[in-house]
């Protein structure tokens, strides 16, 4: 019957409010954050900034209901080690592909916030990991659809180049430019292809403008001199 006494006194109106008001500001700031991120083509888009803005938030609110029902001692010190530690396992499930395409980001961000969530449960403070929850299940799900059509409106690609030498590469940049794209992230590797030759590996995250026939500009691209290969991701 305490512990029911105790969640009937989290779920009140004075209490809800102010948790509320907190994570949905953190929601907004990381949101703008993320939008900005996402438009660039990085990796960490408006899913991932919410989430560690979210758990971080929830992680903070979780300390001061520790504090205030102890007020004596450090009841925060394994809750430190939690949150620094599940970053190992999120670390683990973020990965690199073959094509220099960075998989799991938002993964690895949702496993630390479940961390964050589950100190709040396992200390009793029901009323914010309540409300973090829903507002990561609104990130997963609705924002989900958003960042997707985001991207799809933006008409931002990853694209794959194998090319003969930096002169390409320096064409590709004003070609690219001329026809009115914007370039980010442009990370040049050598390699070799099967036949032994040395090639420049280039990967470009490309902005196209509105209306603009995209396989018509990467078909150009392909009969370029000097291009080897050329892919959308």
């Amino acid at each position: 019957m305490a512990e029911f006494q105790i969640i009937a006194e989290q779920f009140s109106m004075d209490n809800i409010i102010p948790i509320f008001i907190r994570i949905m500001i953190a929601t907004f700031f990381s949101g703008i954050l993320g939008i900005l991120s996402g438009r660039k083509g990085r990796a960490a888009g408006l899913k991932t900034h919410i989430l560690v803005c979210v758990g971080a938030t929830t992680a903070m609110l979780t300390n001061q209901y520790i504090y205030s029902q102890s007020l004596s001692g450090d009841p925060t010190r394994i809750a430190a080690q939690v949150i620094s530690g599940i970053g190992f396992i999120g670390a683990g499930t973020i990965i690199v592909t073959g094509k220099q395409q960075i998989k799991g980001v938002t993964t690895a961000a949702s496993l630390w916030t479940c961390a964050c969530l589950g100190l709040a449960i396992g200390t009793g403070y029901y009323s914010g990991a309540f409300i973090s929850w829903l507002f990561i299940l609104i990130t997963l799900t609705f924002f989900r659809k958003y960042e997707t059509k985001l991207h799809v409106k933006m008409l931002i690609h990853e694209i794959y180049m194998e090319v003969s030498s930096q002169q390409e590469i320096s064409d590709i940049i004003n070609y690219y430019k001329s026809v009115g794209c914007s370039l980010y992230n442009l990370d040049m590797q050598k390699a070799k292809i099967s036949g032994g030759e040395n090639m420049i590996s280039l990967f470009v995250t490309v902005s196209f403008p509105h209306g603009v026939d995209i396989e018509s500009i990467i078909d150009n691209l392909r009969n370029a001199t000097g291009i080897h290969y050329i892919e959308i991701l």
